[in-house]
């Protein structure tokens, strides 16, 4: 939690953390100031101090919401500084350095950011040959901000349940336009008589999920048949929907802006499943509930890993434990920490040097899959855990798990 940015500085010898950009895209950046709407900023914590944003003084507005110590650009001088050097990287780095040195930044610091590095990257490096008074520090996986993002404040908890009850509302959409399609052989018609695709199925999903906020990062998954057998294949919009074949719909949609996300995969099948799929999708269902029910907080995240594959291997399935090369059967990971970004921590997933531990303000989701390209199959079931600060777990995923879609 942000409450924790202290401790953990203590715990790597950092005496002060620093963020650059502005918020779009920038996930670090967003968490320190709340979601403000800043297009560039620098955000310094120094530990044991208030935290400080220096901002564009045309976002003052935007900065002073944020609740942070502020000041602007123009306060530290930023047009000297880029009038008075001969390029670009040398007076910024300059004018870095002038701000720290106001700010009374000392000793070790690591800078954070999601920015572009062939621009940032020589800044940074001018900054510490010129600045006597600061040493930088990489702060390498997992990062003060990874570890700090890993469990969640009860407010963030709030967001992503919003947006999760608004994602499977919106699901629930698309369900209701696919039981309003009938079956003509194997093909599948939609209301005004026309065969129905992916592409369609996708574009209802965004009408649906913009109507209530959200908005897709990367689109959504919506793979059939052979796409669906392969994990992270977002299926083809051309493709037609068929009777009798898998769909699985992949959702993990934040708010506009960027912000907390969610994440859910559901498992359809248009019609009577057969029983190949039937079977499958129970084994799946039962993995995934096993290791719900299972989860413990102060465990490590490999361990469920290491639980979903021992129990897909009792029902007769390869995983991937056994061969990393493996393209049929459990081929990925358990589950991943969900939050400003789609993947966080704490990781569901190997190797055995994953020393992420489940604590109470973890986030996370629990998706196992079989995928079977040979037989064009694949099924995954996925839900948000959320690990209350009593030890106790919250499903925050409600969507009912029911394979079958009956057509008209």
């Amino acid at each position: 939690m942000k409450s924790d940015l202290d401790g953990l500085m203590s715990k790597r010898g950092l005496d002060a953390v620093v963020v650059l950009g502005g918020t779009e895209h920038n996930p670090i950046m967003h968490y320190v100031t709340g979601g403000a709407n800043i297009s560039s900023g620098i955000y310094v914590h120094r530990r044991g101090r208030p935290p400080h944003l220096v901002h564009s003084p045309i976002e003052r507005d935007q900065a002073v919401e944020t609740g942070l110590e502020v000041s602007s650009y123009a306060q530290h001088g930023l047009a000297k500084f880029l009038e008075k050097e001969t390029d670009e990287v040398t007076a910024r780095a300059a004018f870095q350095r002038a701000v720290l040195e106001t700010l009374g930044v000392r000793g070790r610091v690591s800078f954070f950011g999601k920015l572009e590095l062939s621009t940032t990257m020589p800044i940074v490096q001018r900054l510490g040959e010129i600045s006597k008074e600061i040493k930088l520090v990489f702060d390498g996986g997992p990062s003060v901000f990874d570890e700090a993002r890993s469990t969640k404040e009860p407010s963030e908890v709030d967001k992503i349940r919003s947006v999760g009850e608004r994602c499977q509302d919106a699901i629930g959409r698309v369900v209701a336009f696919l039981r309003s399609c009938k079956a003509d052989g194997a093909a599948v018609i939609d209301p005004e008589g026309k065969k129905a695709t992916l592409g369609q199925v996708k574009k209802i999903l965004r009408a649906e999920l913009m109507r209530r906020g959200l908005v897709e990062s990367m689109g959504s998954i919506v793979a059939m048949g052979g796409e669906a057998a392969v994990p992270h294949n977002y299926g083809t919009d051309e493709n037609e929907l068929r009777i009798e074949t898998s769909l699985i719909m992949d959702v993990f949609p934040s708010e506009f802006g960027g912000s907390y996300h969610f994440d859910i995969t559901r498992t359809f099948c248009l019609g009577e499943a057969p029983q190949e799929v039937r079977k499958i999708y129970q084994d799946v269902m039962e993995v995934q509930m096993d290791c719900i029910s299972s989860l413990k907080v102060g465990e490590r995240g490999w361990n469920y890993q290491n639980m979903a594959c021992e129990l897909f291997e009792k029902k007769g399935y390869s995983t991937l434990r056994r061969d990393e090369k493996l393209t049929e059967g459990y081929v990925h990971n358990l589950g991943h920490g969900i939050g400003l970004e789609v993947h966080e921590r704490p990781r569901l997933a190997g190797p055995p040097t994953n020393t992420d531990v489940i604590v109470p303000g973890s986030v996370f989701t629990v998706e196992p899959g079989l995928y079977f390209p040979s037989k064009a199959i694949g099924v995954r079931l996925e839900d948000v855990v959320y690990a209350g600060e009593d030890g106790s777990f919250e499903n925050l995923t409600t969507f009912p798990k029911e394979l079958e879609i009956p057509l008209k």
